[in-house]
């Protein structure tokens, strides 16, 4: 019994210390991040069988031109045989010969016309085995085929490829928004607190009669308003962790923590080399996809065109059968009757009323649909670049700005908070220099924020990852 017991709680510690280890927080750099998602992210793991899915489907159509090999195996029992009704050839031809041989005449006359009587033919048990092979000699279709599985192989792969670009760029970027909304929450945290130090100390004034009770009404309107705002980020950051975790592949449950700073990964960023860059479209994912697209299409009227010429396949076959009317088919004594064959399949498509002609020119449209779309998206690319590095130099011309603007601010505040404990600034002044000061940080991180998403999009499109 107390052996039980022990055992008992060693498992519940043991399950209690695994749930633990579960619901433990998580912490990622942007690095690691990015790394976890492509191994737990599920549309990535749904891509990546896609690709063994395309691969099995290019193995599976390439054995259609291997050879086929089949067994056959059969028993059959007839309760009753099938009956036919066999046209009297016998009558007419006994008489006669009677007649002329013998003298003797038919007591009753002949019918008039053919009379038929019941026949059985068969056996009531039947078996038989056979082993027949197949080889495919020619297929001009065959042949295009493979060409065109051997595209939807790297189709797939390319797909891959660009799901997972795409997963990088959707983590980069939610992993800096969440960064951005924690910096400002903490601009704002460290605001109320400020305040409320303020708001105490101006309730001392207020009842020593050194301050005037509106002044105060004025600082505790802030404090709540500040309160309110952190209290909607706290709301926000919850839903931006929320979409990360799924771009991660984790449980909504799960704590997670991101370890790197905005101003860090800023600083990472080496913008002279970066801006040198040159865009080669060759090398964008969304461009090759659609070179493989085209190369499919052609493919498509191709097959459409060889559609005219002839199938050749080579066959063999082997069978015994046995026909008895018991079963003793495994009587070494009686006999089976073999069936020997080798040949020769011959098949050419010689008319069809236009249908062959009328998908070949569908094919051919629609290849001429698939070069416009890949022209049109190829200046879609070029212009979707420019966008991205007029809108990295925009950013980090704006950063500088917001940069500076980010120190005066603060110059600003602490000045007029200075003045304000000693009576020459009202809090009105104080509400507007803390409200510039909060802005203005405010405004720095988004230009962090903004220059880095900026970058991430402009990596993107250099096909950076």
């Amino acid at each position: 019994m107390g052996r039980k017991i022990i055992t008992i709680t060693l498992l519940l510690f043991a399950f209690c210390y695994c749930q633990a280890q579960n619901t433990q927080k998580q912490s990622f750099s942007l690095k690691q991040a990015q790394e976890f998602a492509m191994k737990n992210n599920i549309t990535i793991k749904n891509s990546r069988l896609d690709v063994e899915i395309s691969k099995n489907k290019m193995r599976e159509y390439t054995a259609i031109g291997l050879p086929q090999v089949q067994a056959n195996a059969s028993y059959q029992h007839f309760f009753e045989i099938a009956t036919m009704m066999f046209p009297d050839i016998f009558t007419g031809p006994v008489v006669g010969i009677n007649m002329e041989y013998f003298g003797l005449t038919p007591v009753k006359p002949l019918p008039g016309k053919t009379s038929y009587f019941p026949v059985k033919f068969g056996t009531s048990d039947n078996a038989s085995w056979d082993i027949s092979a197949s080889q495919l000699i020619f297929s001009g279709q065959y042949l295009v085929g493979l060409q065109a599985f051997k595209e939807l192989k790297i189709l797939a792969a390319q797909t891959n490829v660009k799901n997972e670009k795409d997963l990088i760029s959707g983590v980069t970027q939610s992993y800096y928004l969440v960064l951005f909304m924690n910096e400002n929450k903490a601009v704002i945290d460290e605001s109320v607190k400020t305040i409320k130090q303020t708001v105490n100390d101006m309730k001392e004034l207020v009842r020593s009669g050194f301050a005037e009770q509106t002044s105060l009404d004025q600082l505790q309107l802030t404090l709540s308003n500040l309160e309110n705002t952190s209290n909607s980020l706290t709301r926000a950051i919850e839903i931006s962790n929320n979409l990360m975790k799924m771009q991660l592949g984790l449980p909504i449950d799960q704590e997670i923590e991101l370890t790197d700073k905005l101003a860090d990964l800023f600083n990472t960023v080496n913008s002279a080399t970066f801006l040198t860059q040159k865009f080669v479209p060759e090398n964008n994912i969304t461009y090759k996809l659609l070179n493989t697209s085209e190369k499919l299409a052609v493919l498509n009227m191709k097959k459409e065109t060889v559609s005219f010429l002839p199938t050749l396949n080579a066959i063999y076959s082997y069978k015994r059968s046995a026909m008895r009317d018991e079963f003793n088919f495994f009587d070494a004594s009686q006999k089976w009757y073999p069936t020997h064959l080798i040949g020769i399949n011959f098949s050419l498509p010689i008319f069809s009323s236009g249908a062959r002609i009328s998908r070949y020119q569908q094919f051919k449209l629609d290849l001429e649909k698939t070069r416009n779309t890949k022209k049109l998206a190829l200046e879609g690319l070029e212009l979707e670049y420019q966008q991205a590095r007029t809108e990295y130099s925009n950013a980090l011309e704006k950063y500088i700005s917001e940069k500076d603007n980010k120190v005066l601010a603060q110059k600003i505040y602490d000045n007029t908070l200075i003045k304000f404990k000693n009576g020459m600034a009202t809090s009105m002044e104080l509400t507007q220099a803390q409200t510039q000061m909060i802005n203005s940080n405010g405004n720095y991180f988004k230009a962090i924020y903004d220059f880095l998403v900026a970058k991430n999009k402009l990596d993107k499109s250099l096909s950076n990852f």
